[in-house]
């Protein structure tokens, strides 16, 4: 007797973790040339341990590199490396969607503790 032949599985991608929606006083740094080139403030909107949603006046361009710095709730600072991956208009601002580099241990466990509130 013979086995009938197993179905190929459809493989799915990774489910990315989900954004919690926020408001953060956000400081950042842009980086051109590995070199600091512009720093303010802006309102994060949305937050996961792999990307942030930025509300910002300025428009910013996809590809830049930027070093962000979250204010918690609980007054840490999370600092993230981060690369622009969208940017679209929405009224009189910008969002962005930025995605981050590989996170620390330490830094992971802040932006989850924040975003499980």
């Amino acid at each position: 007797m013979t086995r009938p032949l197993a179905r190929p599985t459809k493989k799915t991608a990774p489910r990315k973790p989900a954004r919690a929606k926020v408001q953060l006083l956000t400081a950042f740094h842009c980086l051109d040339a590995g070199k600091e080139s512009w720093t303010g403030f802006v309102r994060t909107l949305s937050l996961s341990e792999t990307e942030a949603v930025l509300e910002s006046p300025d428009e910013w361009r996809a590809d830049q590199k930027f070093t962000l710095e979250f204010l918690l709730d609980n007054d840490r600072v999370a600092p993230v490396q981060a690369q622009v991956a969208r940017v679209e208009k929405k009224g009189a601002f910008f969002l962005a969607t930025l995605t981050f580099e590989p996170l620390p241990a330490k830094i992971r466990k802040l932006i989850a503790q924040q975003i499980s509130r």
